[in-house]
């Protein structure tokens, strides 16, 4: 009988023992590459897959993660993990990345209707207004020289020269004062469109425009009417229009809440 009773006990425990490690093996990840020695799990790649989805390709996945774990123990060699500033560079990648699952949290619950969409077609509109110019500039450092620029211009002279000889703007005065793109009401501030909106094409500005880069003189080259594109093909823009600006009032949302101290050398600010 005590016999019987040690071959259950033993028997016993090997069953549980057996559960315990297929359940362990169930539950264990599975390895679908060694990199000297080091795993690539079939966790990451199903990671990769379920963010890539229609455009996930196994062999480019695999390929890829290899190139990152080749690349990585390398930098491990060479103590690269060592260096002054990578415990900082590893703690804003961390930042970065749980900011950006956050932002991915929080847009899980915005779901914009087609009225939505439309308001922000209609809104995105208005914003640019139905007109776009291409504008010279001249830009100088006080209101006298501006003046002085005005006067000139009066007189005769040619604005493109003006620009190159007076303007304190390296990147347009080699150009006549030409801005390298088209301006809008959204792309400028609102003393310089108002001014801008005014200006017949052809024509200069005949008082001074005052922005935090200096004075300025403008000349409307050209002008010509915004089409947006059809509705249906914004639909993309309009929904990151949206989603920045419901980040924007969730991130103000949290600092209202918060307690912000800018720290300087001298003195701690709330």
């Amino acid at each position: 009988m005590r016999d019987c009773i040690k071959w259950m006990v033993k028997n016993t425990l090997l069953v549980m023992c057996l559960s315990i490690l297929s359940i362990t093996i169930v539950n264990a990840d599975e390895n679908v590459v060694l990199v000297n020695g080091k795993p690539i799990t079939k966790s990451e790649l199903m990671f990769i897959k379920k963010n890539q989805g229609s455009n996930f390709n196994e062999t480019l996945a695999i390929d890829n993660l290899v190139r990152m774990k080749l690349l990585a123990q390398e930098a491990m060699r060479m103590n690269i993990n060592k260096q002054a500033d990578y415990s900082t560079r590893k703690d804003l990648a961390e930042l970065n990345m749980l900011s950006n699952l956050m932002i991915s949290e929080k847009l899980k619950s915005f779901k914009p209707t087609e009225e939505d969409f439309k308001k922000e077609y209609a809104l995105l509109q208005s914003e640019l207004g139905d007109k776009e110019y291409s504008v010279r500039q001249i830009i100088v450092d006080n209101e006298s020289d501006a003046n002085d620029i005005i006067k000139q211009l009066n007189n005769g002279a040619d604005f493109k020269n003006l620009a190159k000889e007076k303007s304190k703007e390296l990147a347009t005065k080699d150009h006549g004062g030409l801005i390298n793109r088209w301006l809008n009401k959204s792309s400028t501030a609102k003393n310089f469109y108002d001014v801008l909106f005014n200006l017949q094409k052809g024509k200069y500005s005949t008082t001074p425009i005052k922005s935090n880069f200096g004075y300025h003189v403008i000349y409307l080259e050209d002008v010509r009417a915004i089409t947006l594109p059809p509705y249906e093909k914004m639909k993309p823009n309009l929904y990151n229009r949206m989603t920045a600006r419901e980040v924007n009032k969730f991130v103000g949302a949290l600092k209202d809440k918060a307690k912000i101290e800018i720290l300087t050398s001298q003195k701690s600010k709330q």
